[in-house]
């Protein structure tokens, strides 16, 4: 696969990722990929972080994170994607945050990704009250 189609591919793995879609999620991800997230320990599967996303989005008054991308940029086997997220709590708080992906691509499928944001935001937010 070539780099516009793994940019594709990884605007589609946002688009499936803040609308907690694991059908979409999975159709672009391998089976075996391997997830990264700033502020939580170690790396998770493919099926334990949708798991979290999904489990994240039960707080949300609309289950739908409401990511948008602002920036893709793409080399090789490499994507980086700039994303912001606005949306409300159940419990009427606000989660914005800003964030940073770093997808690595493998047999046009993401194997690897990194992510980064602003942890003490999200703690602060998703910790129960």
């Amino acid at each position: 696969m070539g780099i516009a189609e793994n940019k594709r591919a990884a605007a589609q793995l946002i688009v499936a990722l803040a609308s907690v879609d694991k059908q979409a999620f999975d159709a672009v991800t391998r089976p075996d990929t391997r997830w990264w997230t700033a502020g939580m320990p170690g790396t998770y599967t493919r099926d334990e972080y949708f798991q979290f996303s999904k489990d994240a989005s039960l707080l949300l008054k609309q289950p739908n994170f409401n990511m948008k991308m602002v920036g893709i940029t793409a080399e090789g086997d490499r994507v980086a994607i700039e994303g912001e997220t606005h949306t409300e709590l159940q419990d009427g708080r606000v989660y914005q945050n800003k964030y940073h992906f770093l997808l690595i691509f493998e047999e046009g499928r993401v194997k690897e990704v990194r992510e980064y944001h602003d942890t003490q935001h999200a703690l602060q937010t998703f910790q129960p009250g």
